[in-house]
């Protein structure tokens, strides 16, 4: 039985998942194009016709992007999610030893005045049909400015990777004088609720499990209880894998039983 279909050499992790959860390689982009009946697998700057295909044919897919947190100069960590771009179901109580083994050393930053927005990266714009950047980010500024009038801050993700986790990194951002965290579901949601910093996702983000807002509820933001983000980091520590336990077939394991929508 195939569970599910993917082009070979899309890269984060798809050809060792799909080696190790039953999945198939297809010959072709058309053949993925063409397809109305399986289940699709895809990752990195994948194709919003494949998304379309899916919503029109009822078919789940499979999809594999970074790991929320524990990669830094190389990528080691890659995300599952299913039917979504990352893991959206209530939290699942999960043991402590996958992120135990991570040991990622947890910051709580004092919380400021300003709000700092996290337009959606070029991937996710691109597949979603969210206009531009700019556009995105101007609506958002407008949408803010009716329910407060805390200053604003803009963290456009740098292009260059060794930039962005080394030298210009989303943490140093917002260590000082951040009030919350506004973006569509980019990585760094999860790193400001890791940094006790609360957030509001515009679109599916991981962080929905534990900041549900909307912008309307702005200036009633609260930071969750350091026992809710335990749970919730061991509960993300399950939705991503090395590159061995994507082939294993241990990470089909335990996406194959995730509850979705």
């Amino acid at each position: 039985m195939t569970n599910f279909i993917c082009i070979e050499n899309t890269g984060y992790g798809a050809d060792e998942f799909t080696v190790g959860s039953g999945g198939e390689f297809v010959p072709s982009r058309s053949e993925m194009y063409a397809n109305t009946t399986m289940p699709m697998c895809w990752a990195g700057f994948f194709k919003p016709q494949w998304l379309e295909i899916c919503k029109k044919y009822n078919l789940k897919f499979y999809n594999l992007d970074s790991g929320y947190f524990g990669n830094l100069k190389k990528k080691i960590y890659f995300r599952v999610s299913v039917n979504e771009f990352q893991i959206t179901c209530p939290v699942i109580k999960r043991p402590v030893d996958r992120w135990g083994e991570l040991k990622i050393k947890l910051e709580s930053f004092r919380r400021g005045s300003h709000i700092v927005i996290v337009p959606p990266d070029r991937k996710i714009v691109h597949t979603l049909g969210l206009g531009s950047e700019d556009a995105w980010i101007e609506n958002v500024v407008a949408d803010i400015k009716t329910y407060s009038d805390r200053p604003i801050k803009i963290r456009k993700r740098p292009e260059v990777r060794a930039d962005r986790v080394i030298t210009n990194t989303f943490k140093d951002f917002i260590k000082d004088d951040t009030y919350c965290v506004i973006g569509h579901q980019s990585n760094a949601l999860v790193e400001a609720v890791m940094c006790n910093i609360p957030v509001i996702s515009l679109g599916n983000s991981s962080t929905k499990a534990v900041y549900n807002k909307d912008i309307s509820k702005i200036e009633q933001l609260e930071v969750i209880s350091d026992d809710e983000k335990y749970e919730w980091l061991n509960h993300l520590s399950y939705s991503q894998f090395t590159k061995e336990e994507l082939q294993s077939g241990f990470a089909w394991d335990i996406v194959s039983n995730l509850p979705i929508r």
